[in-house]
């Protein structure tokens, strides 16, 4: 179907690593989860790379490991809720691969809260005003794509299918 890779971007929680995972399963290409290699590489969970390391370590183990998978064929890569923070990263997927946004409204998102804040260094110890505020400031960064799906209300079968049908669109088209 493509030779680039497909690369889902989107905030924190929203189901970037469970879609990129159908839509793998779909087409028959590998599955990268960029999280999960940086965790893989530090052997340790990303609250204690925060702790230990910092952001800016973290960050650049990211761009690294984006660079590398942006380049591999038949490729579906999950992206950190952050990696669109910085420009290299954005502008590495969206020249090499088709980027789909997977978005979710504030209020169906809010519910996710509780799953999340454990595992996500970047909420905790964070007002639910300024956990809003990150939502919002994060909304800008992923006006950058070529696809965008709103999952609200939608299962995991649905959203999947949606991404497929969106990428076949995107492929009569070219």
């Amino acid at each position: 179907m493509y030779k680039q890779p497909i690369i889902f971007n989107g905030f924190m929680g929203v189901g970037k690593t469970t879609i990129a995972k159908n839509v793998a399963n779909k087409l028959d290409y590998s599955f990268i989860d960029i999280d999960a290699e940086i965790v893989s590489f530090f052997k340790l969970p990303i609250t204690e790379i925060f702790k230990q390391f910092g952001e800016t370590i973290f960050r650049d183990k990211e761009t690294e490991l984006i660079k590398f998978y942006v380049l591999q064929p038949m490729t579906v890569i999950s992206l950190g809720g952050g990696a669109f923070k910085s420009s290299k990263n954005a502008d590495a997927c969206l020249n090499n691969g088709i980027v789909i946004h997977l978005d979710l409204s504030y209020p169906e998102w809010k519910k996710r809260i509780p799953k999340l804040i454990s595992t996500r260094p970047i909420l905790q110890n964070k007002t639910s005003d300024e956990i809003k505020q990150l939502f919002d400031e994060r909304q800008q960064i992923y006006q950058k794509r070529h696809l965008y799906v709103l999952t609200d209300y939608l299962t995991e079968n649905e959203v999947t299918e949606k991404v497929l049908e969106k990428l076949t669109f995107i492929k009569k088209e070219s």
